[in-house]
């Protein structure tokens, strides 16, 4: 098992996988576990927790009305972050299981809402101790 980081041409994307490997190092699956749009922006887009107990917990803001949430502004070489961002939270809880794959076991979804680039930015909470109400949850067969 291993991380494996992925930056985009500009770096206006930056995403961490988790990834599950044979002995012969052949890649058995893997999931997407952290997400920065615009690297240096700190706005935080997926976050996840590897347990001890070989679960792992996503937790991830869903914009589908937008294909950005950042924009990079060539003159001032900067990123300017896109406001008023209709968003959702969801949350995922997958097993490795012991041929290295990895089962959804369940998924949380939360109350859309507006993101401000300032709820975006704060490295003071994390997204999995935000204070969102539960929508709907659904539990997968074990």
């Amino acid at each position: 098992m291993g991380i494996v980081r992925t930056w985009s041409a500009l770096h206006d994307m930056d995403k961490h996988w988790l990834v599950t490997f044979n002995f012969a190092g052949a890649i058995i699956d893997y999931i997407p576990i952290c997400e920065w749009p615009g690297t240096c922006s700190k706005a935080r887009t997926m976050e996840a927790q590897i347990n001890k107990d070989f679960t792992v917990n996503v937790q991830q803001l869903n914009f589908p009305e937008n294909n950005y949430i950042i924009q990079f502004d060539s003159i001032k070489r900067n990123f300017i972050h896109l406001d008023n961002l209709k968003g959702q939270r969801i949350d995922t809880k997958y097993q490795i299981m012991p041929d290295g794959k990895f089962k959804k076991l369940e998924e949380a979804y939360y109350q859309p809402q507006i993101y401000t680039p300032d709820m975006l930015k704060s490295n003071e909470t994390l997204i999995r101790y935000r204070r969102e109400n539960i929508k709907e949850k659904k539990i997968f067969q074990q």
